[in-house]
């Protein structure tokens, strides 16, 4: 029996399949199959030669490579179907009886303080006045693991900094990408005081605008077919691609070469390992 043949007789059940724009999501699937630290990508660190960080390879902030996996097996076959996988799976639901609805959450998770999301679900959404009173109140649904893009651009800095001679063999890797860490977050303060361009004080590399515009139509072909329907479909890109826009950021990453040569850093590093 399934779980809905049980739930029905008793209670109306509706799914909610929250939705998430490709130009968010995919860069999201992105970091949690590659930034993490047992990823075989990772470059070597002395004293842990093993096949698992020895290939030297350089993680892209966010591959699009056609012979690469994430390319093959997540992105490829949304550009077959054209169809996002909040789609499927709403459709998927559908066809098997089951009450079930899109919700396109109106923000991204960068810009709002922990817990919105369940405020907007609960108290805007459903409108579940005791969850609600619940949450107002501080009870919190603790949310799932957070983004490891940070900390492995801070290893993989702190690799790029070894290899030039500015970190010592006896200071550990956890330490030294710790303090790279705390380098980032010092020049983030340091940004809201600065006229200087922030790409000058923190510099990036990021997606071609070739595979931008790729992403970008896959993402609004994705969106219209679940959103356009009785919306004026020209103000609808225009949202989206304003939204796109602001979110270019996440298809960028730490250039760790030119942040190693930056008498800033080098600095910073010798201040807290000399």
């Amino acid at each position: 029996m399934r779980l809905r043949d049980f739930i029905q007789p008793f209670f109306h059940m509706r799914v909610l399949v929250a939705y998430r724009p490709l130009y968010e999501w995919l860069p999201s699937k992105y970091n949690s199959w590659h930034k993490h630290a047992r990823n075989p990508s990772a470059r070597a660190w002395p004293g842990e030669l093993t096949p698992m960080n020895i290939t030297g390879k350089v993680l892209l902030p966010f591959d699009l490579d056609d012979r690469g996996k994430f390319t093959e097996e997540v992105v490829k076959p949304i550009e077959t179907s054209r169809m996002h996988i909040t789609h499927s799976t709403l459709l998927a639901y559908q066809n098997q009886g089951v009450d079930a609805e899109v919700i396109h959450l109106p923000f991204s998770s960068h810009s709002h303080k922990e817990g919105e999301y369940m405020d907007y679900l609960m108290c805007d959404l459903l409108n579940a006045s005791a969850l609600c009173d619940a949450l107002k109140k501080g009870a919190f649904i603790p949310s799932g693991a957070k983004n490891p893009s940070k900390s492995f651009d801070g290893d993989v800095i702190a690799v790029a900094a070894y290899q030039a001679g500015l970190i010592p063999k006896a200071v550990e890797r956890n330490v030294a990408a710790r303090i790279v860490i705390d380098f980032f977050d010092e020049t983030v303060q340091s940004l809201s005081q600065s006229t200087k361009d922030s790409t000058e004080m923190w510099p990036i590399k990021c997606l071609d605008d070739k595979k931008l515009k790729r992403i970008y139509k896959l993402s609004w072909d994705t969106h219209c077919k679940l959103f356009c329907q009785g919306s004026d479909p020209k103000a609808e890109e225009q949202h989206h691609f304003e939204a796109f826009e602001q979110n270019k950021y996440r298809f960028c990453g730490a250039n760790a070469e030119r942040i190693v040569a930056d008498k800033n850093f080098t600095t910073f590093l010798q201040q807290r390992l000399w």
